[in-house]
């Protein structure tokens, strides 16, 4: 959970800090959050017409982004172990790009998933 001081401050910040603030939340807690219809899991493309799939490090923050043409969407919560063994492979395989605590002001920076994965896991080596 996290408190309503510490949503205030991340909405504020840059899509920069916003990755990194992800990348140690998901690695803390080793699950994330994204949305969902029941069905499909929200994504969006960017300006370069890639596929986007945006995830949150807590249910508060991706429930901001459920408005609009994502009003029909709630926050999904997705274990780390499934994210990356279930949904980052395809991911590769269809060059998805990830969006990490993007904003319903703007859809956020899009990243590379091999630029996830790297920040990820220098982030988890310091928890072993």
């Amino acid at each position: 959970m996290i408190s309503q001081k510490e949503i205030d401050a991340m909405i504020k910040e840059p899509a920069d800090a916003r990755f990194k603030y992800t990348i140690k939340r998901i690695a803390d807690w080793e699950k994330l959050w994204v949305i969902g219809d029941g069905n499909v899991f929200a994504t969006f493309s960017d300006d370069e017409n890639n596929i986007v799939f945006p995830i949150w490090p807590f249910e508060e923050l991706a429930q901001l982004c459920c408005i609009e043409e994502y009003s029909q969407y709630r926050p999904e919560v997705m274990s780390l172990d499934d994210f990356l063994n279930e949904f980052i492979p395809d991911f590769e395989k269809s060059n998805y790009k990830l969006s990490l605590l993007p904003l319903s002001t703007g859809k956020g920076m899009a990243i590379d998933i091999s630029m996830f994965k790297e920040a990820l896991n220098i982030e988890l080596e310091k928890y072993e």
